[in-house]
């Protein structure tokens, strides 16, 4: 059996790195954690998973 990776799916995003960003003010390349989040819960959204269930997500991911 092939040995594939797994680009697909809800939570395939672009190649791009997520970068966090340090109290020191620095600027890195990448994408703003916001933009990620809001591509992955539009994914969800087009899968077809409830409201309910995106909203869940979305309050842990915030208190996170």
């Amino acid at each position: 059996m092939a040995n594939r990776k797994r680009k697909h799916g809800i939570f395939a995003v672009n190649s791009e790195v997520v970068l966090l960003s340090s109290s020191k003010g620095e600027e890195r390349d990448g994408t703003h954690i916001s933009i990620a989040l809001e591509t992955v819960f539009k994914q969800m959204r087009i899968a077809g998973n409830r409201p309910r269930t995106i909203e869940s997500y979305e309050y842990i991911f915030k208190q996170f």
